[in-house]
């Protein structure tokens, strides 16, 4: 965080600020390791600028030596302003970047179990995860139809959530034939822990493979 005091360091030790604003920055040193620093930077500045080209029998008014001053410590807020705007921009530009990269990543996906097999005439194979959503529960399913040379025609199937209480809801419903492979996402209104478990039916409605999520 940028000090508030950070561009009163030259005119302080010049002499130059007033005795309220004065008596602020004396108030601020003690608590700004920054400002101490940059006071000590300016300390032999106005010795030195004693000396620039004076003869000896000559000492100009110190009010004259002001406006100069003054001038070159705008010079120096300008560019340090500048500096400070540059880095600005360039993290800004960084975080732009790593944010756009970051919506690239691809993201976390609940693990998958696999489910287990209910009806013994089956070939499906599938696993399938839940997990809780403001809506509910998300349900995705992948699930694989090899062809064992029997089966020539794609079958219905439905996959559905089953409450705690007995409740059936359905995820979806699909046609899927020997050798394809499906996958399917949906949302039950089931919170995930009234859910019991996950069943893939067949078009008869017969149980075909089933994930235990809890005890029912």
């Amino acid at each position: 965080m940028t000090c508030s005091f950070g561009f009163d360091d030259g005119a302080y030790v010049l002499g130059a600020l007033s005795p309220a604003d004065r008596a602020a920055y004396e108030a601020h040193l003690p608590t700004c390791a920054a400002c101490r620093k940059a006071v000590a930077s300016f300390a032999g500045l106005p010795g030195l600028l004693r000396r620039l080209g004076q003869p000896q029998d000559e000492s100009p008014a110190r009010e004259d030596r002001i406006p100069l001053l003054l001038k070159a410590l705008k010079r120096k807020r300008r560019a340090r302003q500048r500096r400070t705007l540059a880095l600005v921009l360039s993290a800004f530009c960084a975080a732009l970047a790593l944010g756009a990269g970051l919506t690239n990543l691809p993201q976390d996906q609940p693990v998958m179990y696999s489910m287990d097999k209910v009806a013994a005439n089956t070939n499906v194979t599938a696993e399938a995860s839940a997990s809780q959503t403001p809506g509910g529960t998300l349900i995705r399913m992948h699930c694989a139809y090899p062809d064992n040379g029997k089966q020539t025609r794609p079958y219905t199937f439905r996959l559905v959530a089953i409450g705690t209480d007995g409740t059936v809801e359905q995820v979806g419903s699909w046609k899927a034939g020997p050798g394809e492979e499906i996958t399917i996402t949906g949302t039950v209104q089931l919170g995930l822990d009234t859910i019991s478990r996950i069943e893939l039916r067949g078009r008869d409605g017969a149980v075909l493979l089933v994930l235990v999520l809890s005890g029912s």
